[in-house]
């Protein structure tokens, strides 16, 4: 299956997680809201019946008087009738007692802090003509965000009044109810998130790679078919005999038959090298090395070998000898000092300088060539990484191969620059590794 559609696969699936989360959520919420309001109504009632029985029990009702009942003689009926029989005798409804006993009704329900209020509710008797009809009702029954109104709780025989509770703020006890679920689906959908996303990011790291390295595998046979073409062709007049009186041409050919070979083998080397640095094959021939000695020859390198009018400045520190591997040094300045005359215009001005910053020794290569941009600054040491604005041909090996020498020297890079105006690379070694 061709990557994007594992992407978009990646895509739909975060979606997926997401919408059934928010059902999961959504459906809990409403069960805990609807079991939570259930209580709140339940309780209420309870309440009211409480309150006018122990209005009741502190009653003085002459001796003999039966207390008034509806038509039905039910136990709802029984209850109203008592309650207009404490009205009678002034012994009214007392709020502020129904507020503590519903408290207490909802602790028992394990139900705590809860902000409501108690009204007394006139009620329309050709709509509410009997008791069952407030328990059916919903029309003054609310259940949002904000507000819960319990049903209302008819309080006279005639069904002309009630009371009713409204409780403000009630979701916040369903969250309270929900913060482990909330939690726990919230570490959840973070990891599988977080997984996917994973998966997107090695997909399309895998694609840039497969990029990378089609675009090195092109540049590098590009660059051995100029050798191999030129080692061919020198080996087939040397074989045919055509030059051997001519011994001029027949040194040049051997002078370049040695520059095409090593040139080769430099390009197979580095190649090899960094795939030892990162299976921790490499060791390192350590000695004493004069650093001023190793910058002019490789200088005096480059000034016969570049078409460019490259010009050199150097600035020595007061140490001039330390141990390190001088081979990988040389290659280490020999890369460097190409990126920099390969990234510059036809004047090209290189600085190079040395100085002791506590136990190592820096070096300091900078020169006055196209820069590198602040993003690819962050990738250049990275394997087939080149900066996005250049148009010279390379592999993106050279920096890496540095970058893998000079960590496995226990040292330091750094990079500086700014585009069209320089660049400056900072290398530290260990003075006595």
């Amino acid at each position: 299956m061709n990557e994007k559609y594992y992407i978009y696969i990646s895509i739909i699936a975060i979606v997926i997680v997401f919408v059934l989360q928010y059902v999961w959520f959504y459906t809990t919420y409403k069960v805990l809201e609807n079991d939570l309001y259930m209580n709140i109504d339940a309780c209420f009632k309870v309440a009211v019946e409480k309150e006018l029985l122990a209005r009741a029990k502190t009653a003085h009702i002459p001796s003999g008087t039966t207390v008034p009942s509806n038509r039905n003689g039910n136990v709802i009926g029984g209850i109203l009738g008592l309650n207009d029989l404490m009205n009678r005798f002034d012994n009214p409804r007392d709020l502020k007692k129904l507020d503590s006993i519903y408290v207490s009704e909802l602790a028992k329900m394990n139900i705590h802090d809860l902000s409501f209020s108690i009204a007394v509710i006139k009620t329309d008797t050709t709509y509410y003509n009997s008791e069952s009809v407030f328990d059916r009702d919903t029309t003054f029954v609310l259940k949002t965000r904000k507000e819960f109104k319990t049903h209302i709780v008819p309080a006279l025989l005639n069904l002309s009044e009630g009371v009713q509770a409204t409780v403000v703020n009630p979701y916040r006890k369903v969250l309270m109810k929900m913060w482990l679920l909330l939690l726990c689906s919230l570490i959840f959908t973070m990891f599988i998130v977080y997984c996917i996303i994973r998966q997107m990011r090695i997909i399309i790291l895998r694609r840039q790679i497969a990029r990378i390295r089609q675009d090195f595998t092109y540049a590098m046979i590009h660059d051995m078919k100029t050798p191999v073409s030129a080692i061919s062709m020198i080996g087939n007049a040397l074989h045919d005999g055509t030059v051997e009186d001519k011994p001029t041409l027949k040194a040049n050919y051997y002078r370049i038959l040695n520059e095409e070979t090593a040139r080769l083998l430099v390009l197979l080397n580095r190649a090899l090298t960094i795939a030892k640095f990162e299976q921790k094959r490499i060791k390192f021939n350590i000695q004493e090395v004069n650093i001023p000695d190793v910058i002019c020859e490789i200088a005096d390198k480059f000034k016969t070998r570049t078409a460019k009018k490259v010009t050199f400045s150097t600035k020595y520190g007061h140490t001039h000898l330390f141990y390190t591997d001088k081979e990988y040094l040389c290659e280490i300045l020999d890369n460097l000092i190409d990126n920099s005359i390969k990234y510059s215009c036809e004047q090209v001005e290189i600085m190079i300088s040395t100085s002791e910053q506590g136990q190592y020794m820096e070096l300091k290569i900078r020169d006055n060539g196209i820069g590198i941009s602040k993003e690819d600054m962050k990738r250049i040491f990275r394997k087939f990484e080149r900066g996005t604005n250049v148009s010279v041909s390379g592999h993106g090996l050279g920096l890496n191969f540095v970058y893998q020498v000079v960590k496995a020297q226990k040292g330091y890079i750094l990079v500086d620059s700014e585009q069209n105006v320089f660049t400056e690379l900072t290398i530290g070694l260990l003075l006595n590794p």
